[in-house]
């Protein structure tokens, strides 16, 4: 009925076909970890970048603490300073009320009369 060759020619199609199968089982794999791997690769694309940033970052916020500390430093100055000038006018305005009342009066009341 059915000679060698047909059953040859049957278990070469179906070998030839079962080959086929697995080639493509085996080619959707490597396709499966070459996009895992180009995953992999964006994230640790990404990840680089991000800590290049927080790095960038951390070297501004340093830059304007530094900033702010001066500030502050220069702020107590000018505070210090203000503090030791007021007192001199304030004792500026002792001696000239004192010399004022000191002297005959009748120059400073004639003055404000007028």
């Amino acid at each position: 009925m059915i000679d060698e060759s047909t059953y040859a020619i049957i278990g070469a199609l179906f070998g030839g076909g079962a080959l086929k199968a697995i080639e493509r089982y085996f080619a959707r794999n490597d396709k499966k970890l070459d996009d895992a791997t180009l995953i992999r690769q964006e994230l640790r694309s990404e990840v680089q970048t991000l800590r290049d940033e927080v790095a960038t970052m951390r070297t501004q916020i340093e830059q304007w603490q530094s900033k702010y500390y001066d500030l502050q430093s220069e702020n107590a100055q000018l505070q210090v300073r203000y503090q030791v000038v007021t007192e001199e006018m304030d004792k500026l305005r002792d001696k000239v009320i004192s010399a004022a009342a000191s002297s005959d009066g009748k120059g400073l009341s004639d003055k404000s009369n007028k």
